[in-house]
């Protein structure tokens, strides 16, 4: 068995108390996970050190999330388009096709979401 280098931790990292709401990690430090940005170049500017395949930015001026998909280099960034691209008119038009192609539902439904395992 090898010694690792760094501060080993023998448990989870926690706060003093339930009661206390001091936070136990600032997202911006952490390798993959979740991270907050203001722009689209704050994101890009993560390093490679922080970066995993799958891990998720929220940027503040696009409200756009982007995940990491094949890669954690800047061309690997895949916006995240969940079920709330799917609009009341898309339903309504879905709907409507429905009674000439029973398939036209699931194919506008395919095209207007994208689904991730984060």
């Amino acid at each position: 068995m090898a010694n690792l280098k760094g501060t080993n931790v023998a448990a989870a990292v926690v706060p003093f108390t339930s009661q206390d709401t001091y936070p136990t990690h600032l997202s911006e430090y952490g390798k993959g996970g979740w991270h907050e940005k203001q722009t689209i170049a704050d994101r890009d500017k993560i390093s490679e050190k922080r970066r995993t395949i799958g891990m998720a930015v929220y940027v503040l001026d696009e409200r756009k999330l982007y995940i990491l998909e094949n890669g954690i280099t800047n061309d690997d960034w895949v916006e995240f388009i969940g079920n709330s691209a799917v609009t009341m008119e898309d339903v309504n038009e879905a709907i409507k096709s429905h009674d000439t192609d029973e398939n036209a539902h699931a194919e506008l439904f395919a095209s207007k979401s994208r689904w991730y395992n984060i």
